[in-house]
């Protein structure tokens, strides 16, 4: 048994033979499959059982069992496909449940974890579902996965034209208490934006210049975007060496409490985990909190100074007059 995927409650797993007889609970369920018009028949069933196993054999993923925890039970079928239409191919995230498992956030908390899967394994920048016009239940998943409807295409089921809407979500476009931000990484920000963003949280500006500087010779930049706008920042810097420091982690105070910052924090963790360091190094990260958050860096593994091990951090602004 291949394990894919685990979220808190599923895990989405191959499929495997003696899952043939759940996949005709679902396929042969005419309200479950209203959008295809009909309930399957025996054949259809097996051409879509053998159509799984031949894409994972083609491409490395497909549609998966998604299984209970706790339970074990098999609740529906969720993952990643190749979809042709109109001469253009989508890389889409489809979902099908046990109508008995409706209405338990199931499908959301597959499609999340597929749709991360597509960029951070497959490498994706866009990724689709493909939705009847009607289907209202399949598109409340969609956008709550971050999804917007892009465009609308005719697909052709037992001799009928049915509108569907295609959905799409770019990569690092993600959802966080119902706010669709886009991630960006690199040193995307201008000079202007840099300092709008300390001066509305009561930072003072930094002279233009060094400012430049210290967005160009920054390890890494995180940006949160909604709307075009830059609306949260953390950067990451360092020697080259042992030491790395994470500055300016900053969050407009209309966008704060809502979970912003703590993805923004969440990958410059990941980056510098994953990118700066080499298997078996250790580096020593530090960063200076704002009065009243470090709880909020404790989280993450920080310590906060003084304690029992080392003294208090010490700081000072040097000004040439």
């Amino acid at each position: 048994m291949k394990t894919i995927l685990e979220t808190d409650r599923l895990f989405l797993r191959e499929f495997l033979d003696n899952d043939y007889n759940d996949l005709c609970e679902i396929l042969q369920d005419k309200e479950v499959m209203y959008a295809y018009e009909h309930s399957f028949s025996e054949d259809e069933v097996k051409g879509w059982f053998n159509w799984i196993i031949e894409h994972y054999a083609k491409h490395g993923f497909g549609l998966w069992a998604v299984i209970h925890k706790e339970t074990n039970e098999f609740l529906g079928q969720c993952g990643l496909t190749i979809q042709n239409l109109n001469g253009n191919k989508y890389l889409e995230i489809g979902y099908l449940f046990k109508k008995k498992h409706w209405h338990k956030g199931y499908a959301v908390e597959a499609a999340s974890c597929c749709k991360k899967y597509a960029f951070e394994n497959l490498n994706a920048e866009k990724v689709y579902s493909i939705v009847r016009d009607d289907n209202i239940a399949s598109q409340n998943v969609a956008k709550r996965i971050g999804m917007k409807k892009i465009d609308e295409v005719i697909k052709h089921y037992c001799n009928i034209d049915i509108l569907h809407y295609i959905f799409e979500v770019k990569r690092g476009n993600i959802l966080i208490n119902g706010v669709n931000m886009k991630i960006e990484y690199g040193s995307k920000i201008s000079i202007d934006e840099f300092n709008f963003l300390r001066k509305m949280v009561g930072w003072n500006e930094i002279e233009k210049n060094l400012a430049k500087k210290s967005i160009e010779n920054a390890l890494f930049i995180i940006t949160a975007i909604i709307d075009g706008k830059v609306i949260g920042l953390t950067r990451v810097s360092g020697d080259g060496g042992y030491t790395v420091l994470i500055s300016d982690v900053i969050v407009l105070p209309e966008y704060q409490g809502k979970g912003i910052g703590k993805t923004l924090m969440t990958e410059a963790m990941k980056y510098i985990k994953n990118q700066f360091l080499e298997k078996g190094q250790t580096v020593f990260v530090n960063l200076m909190s704002a009065k009243g958050k470090e709880s909020f860096y404790k989280r993450f593994g920080f310590e906060e100074r003084p304690n029992d091990k080392v003294g208090a951090g010490m700081t000072q602004w040097i000004k040439y007059e």
